[in-house]
């Protein structure tokens, strides 16, 4: 029995060691998707309630290419972003996983080079095997709620650090 128990206990740990891996790494595919205008891969690492809420992959990713075009047309251009956080702890919400990641951003305006900080929801529905992410700077908590319905009732959207310029 003593046995059988350490066993459980090392099985689990492994089980969360890679799901924290996989969030880690899904959450910087997906950011790096948002970066490199990889529309396919943003799309596919989206929540898909939110992609279905859009009309579908082919609706969302107009619209995201839409949004990619004011930006730029604005003179507003995405560089980096990187996962700030290594080690994370899912939460249980029922059935599914939620992380809250925060990330950097870096763009530039002209020559001038900004960063901020802000965060994404992540959410699996499969013990961590894969996650599906939300730009969390796009909603408000009520709207998000319509997407994501099983947030808990304490949740709050972080809100993001203002660019400060980069020298």
């Amino acid at each position: 029995m003593k046995y059988s128990i350490i066993t459980l206990l090392f099985l689990f740990a492994t089980s969360f060691g890679h799901s924290q891996e996989t969030l880690i790494n899904d959450a910087q595919h997906y950011l790096n998707a948002f970066v490199e205008n990889d529309y396919e891969s943003l799309s596919s690492l989206t929540h898909r309630n939110i992609v279905d809420a859009a009309g579908g992959e082919d609706f969302y990713i107009k619209n995201i290419k839409e949004g990619v075009l004011q930006t730029t047309n604005q003179g507003l251009n995405y560089l980096s972003a990187s996962v700030m956080v290594q080690n994370m702890e899912p939460y249980s919400v029922g059935k599914e996983l939620h992380a809250i990641v925060p990330h950097d951003i870096i763009v530039a305006v002209g020559k001038q080079k900004f960063r901020a900080i802000d965060h994404i929801l992540a959410v699996s529905l499969d013990d961590g095997a894969s996650w599906q992410f939300v730009m969390l700077g796009k909603y408000s908590e009520e709207s998000l709620r319509k997407y994501i319905p099983n947030l808990p009732k304490a949740f709050k959207i972080i809100n993001a650090t203002p660019f400060e310029e980069l020298r």
